[in-house]
């Protein structure tokens, strides 16, 4: 037990975990390893804290041990529940390095629940539904032959409002006239499927068929990526529509 734990990433966003408490117990290791963690979660902002959030994680990992009784922690499975409830983005965000990215894609705060049903790089599912300040992530994968795979009926499937920050963060790497959309019909939505992923994290055997779209879309006529529209009629007007 213990806190604060403070987290601070470059010149990117700050969190504090406080009340933070994990508990690790076993009777007998073949029979599995209980855990649990529970904290508070704060993002430190301009003007002081946030209002806390909460995150409470219980689980065990079952099957450590072989038939000749010799520890084998590869061969593990996980179980867990773990609930995050309006829990600051800049949490994750530090732990995962991302130098504000996930801040202004996602927005300021997150809840969660994640659910482990016996799994493992060869069995078992993840379920986990994320719910952000600007959209949401749904996802379902099976752990398969050492890999990560979606089930043909449960598609990865995500939503995010197209904000300015993620317009020059993220969108404008992808493309640079998505940096010049002003307003969007509906927002940016994600579905992937058939997806074959990894366990070692080398993204170049990354299999998965993704659909990205936005919809209808004005961009705005005075960047420089649309000038070229300015040889078609287009020069008098404020915004472009696209699709």
């Amino acid at each position: 037990a213990g806190g604060p734990m403070r987290m601070v990433m470059g010149d990117g966003p700050r969190a504090n975990m406080k009340d933070l408490e994990m508990k690790l117990e076993t009777r007998d290791i073949s029979k599995g390893l209980n855990f649990a963690l529970t904290g508070k979660a704060i993002a430190v902002a301009e003007g002081g804290e946030r209002q806390p959030g909460r995150i409470d994680v219980k689980g065990s990992v079952v099957e450590l041990v072989n038939a000749q009784n010799v520890l084998e922690a590869k061969s593990g499975k996980l179980r867990m529940n773990a609930d995050v409830t309006d829990a600051p983005t800049a949490l994750a965000d530090v732990l995962v390095n991302m130098q504000g990215l996930l801040v202004d894609a996602l927005g300021p705060q997150m809840k969660a629940k994640i659910d482990a049903e016996n799994f493992s790089r060869n069995t078992g599912r993840i379920e986990a539904r994320i719910d952000t300040t600007n959209g949401f992530l749904d996802a379902f994968v099976q752990g398969r032959e050492d890999t990560l795979r979606t089930r043909k009926d449960k598609p990865i499937k995500a939503e995010l409002e197209i904000t300015p920050p993620l317009r020059k963060r993220l969108l404008q790497k992808i493309h640079p006239v998505l940096a010049d959309v002003r307003t969007t019909e509906q927002p940016l939505r994600i579905t992937m499927s058939n997806l074959v992923s990894p366990r070692d994290g080398d993204m170049r055997k990354l299999n998965a068929d993704i659909e990205i779209t936005i919809g209808k879309v004005e961009f705005d006529s005075g960047s420089t990526t649309l000038k070229l529209l300015s040889f078609f009629n287009q020069k008098n007007r404020e915004v472009i529509p696209g699709e």
